[in-house]
């Protein structure tokens, strides 16, 4: 996972319902890899919204309108403002929630750990991510990373109007030569045992962070 200045950002994660749910579509778009994506894909996930309003670059307020805050939240969640949306189960978490882990920087939403439930494709978990970032935004192809006991993929994601918003953090990505990269997206689940793993027809979580993702980062 990459820290980048004084943010980590984490994604967190929408259900798989909510990626085949009709939407009014932002219009940003993933490119085909060989893990998993074979074709592009249109993200059109998530309530009509506008310039990362529920996502990267949005206020708080923004998220609890949009998402809503959980009800009697415990744990890491029961700290103010840091999980938002329905409740998520999956092998990773257990019982967790759409939206947690949310961090700011300068008063915008910088970051969070987007949860899916199990069976989640990397298509439809991609789409997810960019269903709640602005219609510029343009993803790379998804690249795994193989360790010895771990694996993950990564994504990077450009778009100029969150470069705009974070300009402290902006970072063109060496990998995929997308201008504007801000945003990195980090995929991946856990097995039964608890290792992490990516496997593209389950992705579970994605983690993004302010600034380009590279293979030569561990998972």
């Amino acid at each position: 996972m990459r820290v980048s200045g004084a943010v980590v950002v984490v994604v967190s994660g929408l259900m798989l319902a909510a990626c085949s749910a009709g939407g009014s579509g932002s219009g940003a778009s993933v490119g085909s890899a060989a893990a998993g994506l074979q074709h592009p894909v249109t993200a059109s996930t998530g309530p009509t919204k506008k310039n990362g309003v529920g996502g990267i670059g949005s206020s708080l307020g923004d998220m609890a309108y949009i998402h809503g805050r959980p009800q009697r939240p415990t744990g890491p969640c029961a700290a103010p403002n840091a999980c938002f949306g329905a409740p998520v189960v999956n092998t990773e978490d257990g019982t967790t929630y759409a939206f947690t882990g949310v961090t700011t920087f300068d008063g915008l939403v910088s970051g969070y750990r987007q949860n899916f439930v199990d069976g989640t494709s990397a298509v439809a978990a991609v789409g997810a991510v960019l269903g709640f970032l602005p219609a510029d935004a343009h993803a790379s192809v998804v690249t795994p990373i193989y360790g010895a006991t771990t694996s993950c993929a990564f994504v990077n994601v450009s778009s100029p109007t969150v470069a705009a918003l974070f300009p402290s953090q902006s970072q063109q990505a060496t990998d995929g030569g997308l201008s504007n990269t801000v945003v990195g997206v980090e995929l991946s689940g856990s097995t039964s045992t608890g290792f992490q793993t990516y496997d593209p027809a389950d992705v579970q979580v994605a983690h993004v962070t302010l600034g380009a993702d590279s293979s030569s980062m561990p998972c």
